[in-house]
């Protein structure tokens, strides 16, 4: 190859990776009809407490896989069973702990999480992850509560606590807040886009993301995320209604499989400061903790 042709192949390498990385691309959900996909989510975090002067410290481990069965399509939407395949929890708290590993469980306990391996709901998702309804939740709920206890009272309780996690809204807001991630027109490298959330549940909050294409290559799309947290309003906790004044941020990366929309690897740090009040009393909180979740096709 004499040196004129390899200035042309260069230069032609060059034009070409160029008009890539301008290239705007889609990202959006599309799963396939038929196909199953399984994700594992991880959260681990710590709470540090300032009630009265008294420092309580509490450290929480959750680990969930739960498997998307793609059912039927209306128009472009997408009709998903939720299974939720395995479950660990872990407490730790003033020199106590609570755990609960769904491999070990052997049915006999009154814990409500060991009627959640297998139970599931199905829910509509729109190419943009909006989670449009969620059907079956509340009857999952039911299961988990009735597997607190045989006291009907204590059901009862349980039941109103689950349903700010568990129930058909609770779960609806939760799923979009994890779902609902992509940009309403295609994007090229270097651009930015934001979507906000609100996830309803024992703690509501107000999550506003900004996500950035940072690169595009094996069909996979890298995106930065960095995140604004708050939950200013009121919260109900164990039959206890609480002010809050929390803030923070949570900060990432994320992988996309470009054609089927799936995040192959998700994950963030978090950081959430600020007060909870309630009988005239101040709580100061910080919650420092790591989130993440794997995505891939069965």
């Amino acid at each position: 190859m004499n040196k004129k042709t390899l200035v042309l192949v260069l230069i032609g390498t060059i034009t070409f990776t160029n008009l890539w990385a301008q290239k705007a691309i889609t990202l959006k959900q599309n799963l396939t009809l038929g196909k199953k996909y399984t994700y594992e989510m991880n959260v681990d975090q710590n709470i540090n407490q300032d009630v009265m002067g008294q420092q309580i410290d509490m450290k929480q481990l959750l680990n969930i896989t739960y498997s998307f069965d793609i059912v039927n399509a209306i128009k472009q939407d997408k009709n998903i069973k939720v299974v939720y395949d395995k479950i660990y929890s872990l407490t730790e708290a003033m020199g106590a702990s609570t755990e609960y590993d769904s491999a070990k469980d052997d049915g006999t306990g009154n814990n409500p999480l060991s009627a959640l391996k297998g139970a599931g709901f199905t829910m509509v998702v729109s190419p943009k992850g909006e989670v449009k309804s969620v059907k079956g939740a509340d009857e999952m709920m039911e299961k988990m509560a009735q597997k607190s206890s045989s006291d009907s009272a204590t059901v009862e309780k349980v039941k109103e606590m689950l349903g700010k996690q568990f129930g058909n809204e609770a779960l609806k807001s939760t799923m979009e807040s994890s779902l609902k991630i992509y940009p309403d027109k295609p994007v090229k490298v270097g651009e930015s886009w934001m979507i906000e959330s609100s996830v309803q549940s024992m703690l509501p909050m107000n999550i506003k993301s900004t996500y950035t294409l940072n690169e595009v290559k094996d069909n996979k799309a890298y995106i930065t995320v960095n995140s604004v947290i708050s939950a200013n309003g009121p919260a109900e906790i164990m039959g206890l209604t609480l002010q809050t004044n929390l803030n923070g941020q949570n900060n990432g990366n994320m992988v996309l499989d470009i054609k089927t929309g799936v995040a192959l690897d998700y994950q963030v740090k978090v950081e959430i400061d600020g007060t909870m009040s309630a009988m005239g009393q101040n709580i100061k909180m910080k919650i420092n903790g790591a989130n993440k979740v794997i995505g891939k096709e069965l």
